[in-house]
């Protein structure tokens, strides 16, 4: 859509163009901002305490209105079927590789370890490579851990192994 809406320079308001599943960053118009929830929103956290930070994280879907300088948070029309499923959908902390076996070998999927060394920054890196029952790839670094799979199913169970072993919202 951002193609055939086009606005000029001379609005008085700002557009921010988004996609889904994207990160929307609005910036700050001062350092401290009131931010209102809609209550029904705000009896549904589920409250997480960051291990590494004195800071408490939690999910929230609902639509961001922005008007004058207030900011609202209101429950929008369509609640996704994740969201309904209280599943993680972002997962912190890097997974102990040889936890993350054991953890699926209980699920019936076997596979093996490759220890690799990157650059002196983010140390060493970790492969898990799965063998039954089909093909995978587990790649484990500092800062992110990837999963390749063909088989969605494979996938999943895999990413909820992970799940088990990293704290998430």
């Amino acid at each position: 859509m951002r193609e055939q809406i086009k606005f000029s320079g001379s609005h008085s308001f700002s557009v921010f163009y988004y996609a889904e599943n994207e990160t929307l960053g609005v910036p700050r118009s001062k350092d401290s901002v009131d931010l209102e929830i809609a209550s029904n929103l705000a009896t549904q956290f589920s409250w997480r305490k960051l291990d590494h930070d004195d800071v408490d994280i939690t999910r929230l879907e609902g639509q961001l209105f922005i008007d004058h300088g207030k900011h609202q948070v209101l429950s929008g029309n369509k609640v996704s079927e994740m969201a309904s499923r209280k599943k993680p959908l972002l997962h912190w902390g890097v997974p102990d590789v040889e936890k993350l076996l054991t953890v699926l070998s209980k699920m019936g999927v076997k596979g093996s370890v490759e220890r690799c060394m990157s650059d002196a920054e983010s140390g060493s890196d970790e492969i898990v490579h799965i063998h039954e029952p089909s093909k995978a790839l587990i790649e484990v670094r500092a800062t992110r851990t990837v999963i390749s799979a063909r088989d969605e199913q494979l996938a999943s169970l895999i990413f909820e192994a992970i799940g088990n072993l990293t704290d998430g919202i």
